[in-house]
């Protein structure tokens, strides 16, 4: 009896877990072909060969690198420079791709021919892809339509705009946040519960809870820093560089670069010019306007100066010395520390071992290993300044950059206030009494 009874469970089980499977081939077909359709596009371009075009001239293209290109493209003008594309201005980058990528020399007239024929059959005409399917639920054929390129007429011109649907495809193709992997973990855990497999089930939580932990350690590093402006380099995707607002992650000005950038700085190296500036390649006001100044080396900043301008502490990429022994300069002053018998650490990054306001004032110091490694030295400007200021290690968002550069990334910190020549004084208290809390 005890077997038929174990036999009866296991059956009702199997049932179970079969109705499960069967409701999500059928109910949720619909749902996961709405899904596809970002994709089918991409897979119709794909098998655009240049065969039948021109006689076969140009069958060695790749029409589905292209696409992506083009897609990056409207992605880059459309969303970050927030600005519609005339044809005119797609046609010169598709000039310079196939020439740069494919080595294509052609005369003038082929290659506009060429460039037309190909954005055709992007925006399909002008028509959306139909995407087939067949609905087992309503048991009836239905059709999804998308878009990748879209267009307007604006005073007598046409505007061309990638569309939310063409966006979603190209970052599901590889910026997949961590967030997605907790995602999948949820539905996978649900599918489990339904089918009573809570053993499965206890593993998935706990993967979940790994991930979340993941996560919130990646987050809490600079949760407490939002709110002020952030200029980065290689981490700028879909940007070379990007000049963004932290809180929100809108972009005020950047570029595309197909190189890694490595790190870009900020800081007052252009006095007279309001703002700071920022500079990787080139150097750019506070408004993107490019500057036509020597580009210093982005290795890493120190405010040094007494008349509080921001320095630079020399690197490869910018002092081109054997070793890197702690120089600090700018196109101001010119050499204004040139320490002996000290080195960096990290090789090209060039860090010291430190750079803080740690003895007062509002300048900063900077801590040197001695060639050795036996002992560590700091240094201090002793230069007559005109300003008077608390030490910068008062303003919290100060004091969480000291510490990151021991446990988290090896950059100098910066105030949560504006610290420049041309600074207002009256700004300084009001947003250092916003980070203190009374007890």
């Amino acid at each position: 009896m005890p077997i038929y009874v174990n036999y009866c469970r296991t059956r009702r089980k199997r049932m179970a877990l079969k109705h499960v499977m069967i409701n999500d081939i059928i109910a949720e077909h619909s749902a996961r072909m709405q899904n596809l359709k970002k994709y089918y596009p991409f897979f119709v371009l794909n098998e655009t060969t240049f065969t039948q075009y021109k006689e076969g001239k140009y069958a060695f293209l790749d029409m589905g690198y292209i696409t992506m290109a083009s897609l990056r493209f409207f992605i880059n003008e459309n969303n970050f420079h927030e600005k519609d594309v005339t044809y005119e201005e797609y046609e010169d980058f598709l000039r310079e791709l196939l020439t740069r990528d494919f080595k294509l020399e052609e005369e003038p007239v082929e290659l506009r021919e060429l460039i037309s024929y190909i954005f055709d059959k992007i925006k399909n005409d002008g028509r959306a892809f139909e995407f087939h399917f067949y609905d087992p639920e309503v048991r009836e054929n239905k059709v999804a339509r998308v878009k990748l390129i879209d267009s307007h007429i604006a005073q007598g011109t046409v505007y061309y705009t990638i569309t939310p649907e063409g966006i979603e495809f190209y970052l599901d193709t590889k910026e997949i946040k961590d967030e997605s992997k907790i995602n999948v973990s949820q539905l996978l855990l649900e599918k489990m519960i339904n089918a009573n497999n809570f053993k499965g089930g206890i593993d998935v939580v706990r993967r979940i809870n790994s991930q979340v932990i993941s996560l919130i350690e990646q987050k809490e590093q600079v949760v407490k820093l939002l709110g002020v402006d952030v200029f980065e380099g290689a981490k700028a995707a879909p940007y070379g560089f990007a000049l963004r607002d932290a809180l929100t992650g809108k972009v005020f000005f950047g570029e595309y670069a197909e190189e890694d950038l490595g790190r870009c700085m900020i800081g007052d190296v252009v006095p007279g010019v309001r703002g700071l500036q920022v500079w990787v390649k080139d150097t750019f006001d506070c408004n993107g306007n490019k500057l036509d100044v020597k580009r210093l080396g982005t290795n890493a900043n120190i405010h040094w100066a007494s008349d509080m301008t921001t320095q630079i502490i020399d690197g490869v990429d910018y002092m081109e010395r054997k070793k890197q022994t702690g120089i600090i300069n700018d196109n101001t002053h010119g050499i204004m520390l040139d320490p002996h018998g000290t080195l960096t650490n990290n090789g090209t990054k060039g860090n010291p071992c430190l750079v803080a306001d740690i003895f007062g004032d509002y300048r900063d110091e900077i801590i040197l290993r001695l060639e050795d490694s036996s002992a560590v030295r700091i240094y201090t400007n002793t230069d007559l300044s005109a300003h008077k200021l608390f030490t910068l290690l008062h303003d919290i968002q100060y004091r969480v950059g000291v510490a990151w550069q021991n446990n988290c990334y090896n950059q100098p910190c910066y105030t949560k206030f504006y610290l420049a020549s041309d600074m207002e004084w009256k700004y300084v208290l009001p947003a250092l009494a916003s980070t203190v809390t009374t007890r």
